[in-house]
């Protein structure tokens, strides 16, 4: 129940908020143009062996082309949009399926079907982001006509969600890694802006009893050494008594979360 089968030919495609919001949610995932990794290899893999066809995809459909993340069989990297069979399958969240290409009207005359790789067969599963923008297919694909049972059919959307786990995983660890970058930039501003400040800047850890403290600080309390940590004990002993009980009470308030 869960195969479906259509037979309207695909209208060209306009750029509607929802698909455009569909390729903002692809371009996120930074997969487009990226070499072959293992875990989209296996993939085609064990989709080719569980249907027993000779091709199989990871296909990820852009503005005007379907691009292969993953391929079994086929040499080529992608293919116009407006050919592919990837298209039709990302309009609907079940599978779909094409029996004999031939045979439908909506791609008798395709020209993936007449010429190579001379498709007749056709079944792919949508790739489902968390917010429910179908990104691309899990496919395979054979030049005989043929069908899959239900068991072959639900490896395939097993393996769509599969895909469509490692695709989060890899917005997650792309996300991580930027905010990184974001982080010691930011640290290497701030570093610079102290270093170039006249005023004596220092933090202090009150748990761990330190004082970091700026170059200026340094020279402002006279202590030996170089730009670092100190002892929290040496930096109040250089404190004015009056500076000092407005030190511990500013830091009492800040304790309590009053400032």
């Amino acid at each position: 129940p869960d195969l479906v089968e259509q037979g309207k030919p695909m209208p060209s495609v306009s750029l509607t908020d929802a698909e455009r919001a569909r390729l903002e949610a692809l371009h996120r995932c930074r997969v487009l143009d990226t070499p072959p990794e293992l875990e989209f290899d296996d993939v085609v893999r064990i989709a080719a062996r569980v249907c027993g066809v000779p091709v199989a995809l990871v296909s990820f459909v852009d503005a005007d082309r379907q691009w292969f993340k993953a391929r079994l069989g086929l040499a080529a990297t992608e293919t116009p949009r407006e050919f592919a069979f990837c298209s039709h399958a990302i309009a609907d969240d079940r599978l779909f399926l094409v029996p004999d290409a031939l045979r439908d009207e909506r791609f008798a005359t395709n020209p993936l079907v007449l010429g190579e790789p001379h498709l007749r067969f056709y079944a792919g599963s949508p790739i489902v982001d968390s917010a429910g923008h179908r990104l691309g297919t899990v496919c395979v694909i054979d030049t005989r006509p043929r069908g899959l049972d239900e068991s072959q059919a639900e490896v395939l959307r097993a393996l769509s969600r599969q895909v469509a786990m490692l695709l989060e995983v890899r917005r997650g660890a792309s996300a991580t890694s930027r905010l990184a970058e974001d982080l010691a930039a930011a640290t290497q501003r701030l570093q610079l802006v102290v270093g170039a400040s006249c005023d004596g800047i220092f933090e202090i850890d009150l748990v761990g009893r330190r004082v970091s403290l700026s170059s200026r600080a340094w020279e402002m309390l006279s202590l030996p050494g170089v730009d670092g940590e100190v002892p929290l004990e040496l930096v109040l002993a250089q404190c004015h008594g009056e500076d000092l009980r407005v030190l511990l009470h500013s830091a009492v308030r800040h304790m309590r979360r009053e400032e």
